[in-house]
């Protein structure tokens, strides 16, 4: 899709529509019909149901547009019927509503795997997550910063090791939302999956100290549990991002030029 928008070809523009939204399009019709399953007009739907603004407003509900998607509406238009001039200006906009859709998704598994691996009192397992989560770091990477990129690297290989307990800004979440380059503010607050096992509030600095065990209430404070690090994905997540990314392979491919 990026790659048809890089050029200056009204045509060219329509297509890139058609694999947005997820439907056909012809030089006289710009296509704009969202929804289509799998389709990233479909992502952008739901990943914008998952995070609240300031007002713990969500920047989306089930029977409302995608705020991505009626901005990426707006400037094809714009794009095709503008001139050159015009159609740099709409590709800058449409690039940032998809960094935004994708980088949404990012932060959300990076957040299910400090779920997974903060259950009291053992981490669960968390690597068909960690793939899925792989899969759409994949496809916003040639938008993310370098900071980004090194950061999801290193969370979504697990390159460091991870504490259960009250880690807070030391949370693969927090870690990833510090380094994607879009403003806090644009991000919102993750609302699904809710934090149950820990507090996620990334100004808080890491304690370090244990988190209790509920589920043996007559245990005390527990030793953090601590996942060893290993030095790239394991095989079952690598196999979990390849079948996100084998049934979202166009999606991913427009992304990776």
């Amino acid at each position: 899709m990026l790659t048809l928008l890089d050029t200056d070809v009204a045509d060219k523009w329509h297509a890139a529509s058609a694999i947005y939204f997820g439907s056909d399009v012809s030089p006289a019709d710009a296509g704009f019909v969202t929804g289509t399953a799998k389709s990233p007009s479909e992502v952008a739907k739901k990943r914008c149901q998952n995070y609240v603004d300031a007002n713990e407003d969500a920047f989306c509900a089930s029977a409302d547009e995608a705020p991505q998607n009626l901005a990426i509406k707006a400037a094809l238009a714009a794009g095709i019927a503008g001139d050159t001039a015009a159609r740099n200006t709409q590709r800058a906009l449409i690039h940032a509503q998809i960094k935004l859709t994708y980088t949404w998704a990012g932060l959300r598994y990076l957040a299910k795997m400090d779920d997974d691996l903060n259950k009291a009192c053992t981490a669960a397992e968390h690597r068909e997550h960690q793939g899925e989560g792989l899969a759409f770091w994949m496809t916003i990477q040639p938008l993310a910063p370098a900071a980004a990129a090194a950061k999801f690297e290193d969370v979504y290989n697990m390159a460091a090791p991870t504490t259960r307990g009250t880690n807070n800004e030391d949370s693969l979440y927090c870690k990833g939302l510090a380094v994607q380059g879009i403003a806090l503010t644009t991000i919102g607050d993750l609302i699904s999956p809710a934090s149950t096992a820990y507090a996620r509030d990334c100004s808080v600095a890491s304690t370090g100290e244990p988190g209790a065990c509920p589920d043996d209430a007559t245990t005390a404070d527990q030793t953090p549990v601590t996942v060893a690090a290993t030095t790239e994905a394991s095989g079952v997540s690598k196999l979990a991002s390849s079948v996100v990314v084998g049934t979202m392979s166009w999606m991913v491919a427009i992304m990776l030029w």
